[in-house]
């Protein structure tokens, strides 16, 4: 059995879950030229919150999932989600797609993209997102180069944290790979979902400093194995 076979089954379950909730379905039918998400993000998003009653969603690439996001906070009976976009096209096709009964649980911010860095590593980031208790993160941006960069702001924002913070994160695999690195055992990627998710605060951060003397480590010990 091929990956892509096993992929279709959570597809499966979280389009038919989606397809029995009316006002759900009806919000995601609308149109946005964001398609990064699909069925199973839209039921994971909307699940979480929903179970864990989220106040302060920071949202970080917006679409579809902002509605989501926004009908579980709506009918949890409060909360905001922060939607931060670095594309003005995006920016206003949101805008076009929210219905009046979301706008109150939705806080959107443009904001342009720069260059950060952890060490070695370069990263992309939104200038100025607002300082806020957040309890859960989607990310799903900003935009960036997939092939030399990653999502910065998460490090940044946990860089900040006392008590723990979950964020889940989109299909990004090269920012998995940082976030595996920065958090360790506190990071896990699903390979069948394409969804990682991360629960930790600063005192689960690794600088560069000690991620490359754990790699020196290995190194010395498999180099000693092969003599």
């Amino acid at each position: 059995m091929r990956l892509s076979d096993l992929r279709d089954f959570p597809q499966y379950f979280a389009r038919r879950n989606v397809m029995r909730h009316k006002e759900l379905a009806e919000l995601i039918a609308s149109n946005s030229p964001s398609t990064g998400a699909n069925y199973f993000d839209y039921w994971l998003l909307y699940s979480h919150i929903r179970k864990t009653g989220a106040k302060e969603v920071l949202e970080l690439g917006p679409g579809l999932t902002t509605l989501v996001i926004a009908q579980a906070l709506y009918e949890n009976g409060g909360g905001r989600v922060t939607a931060m976009e670095d594309l003005p096209q995006y920016f206003e096709a949101l805008h076009k797609i929210i219905p009046e009964h979301l706008r109150p649980f939705i806080d959107a911010h443009l904001s342009p993209s720069h260059q950060v860095h952890y060490g070695p590593f370069r990263g992309k980031a939104y200038q100025s997102i607002p300082e806020r208790d957040y309890d859960f993160v989607w990310v799903d941006g900003p935009n960036y180069d997939r092939e030399t960069e990653y999502d910065a702001d998460i490090l940044q924002i946990i860089a900040k944290r006392d008590k723990p913070l979950t964020a889940f994160v989109d299909s990004r695999v090269g920012s998995c790979f940082i976030y595996s690195l920065v958090f360790g055992k506190k990071f896990r990627y699903d390979y069948i979902r394409r969804i990682g998710k991360l629960t930790a605060s600063k005192r689960d951060m690794k600088t560069y400093k000690q991620i490359f003397t754990r790699m020196k480590w290995r190194g010395t010990i498999y180099g000693l194995f092969r003599i």
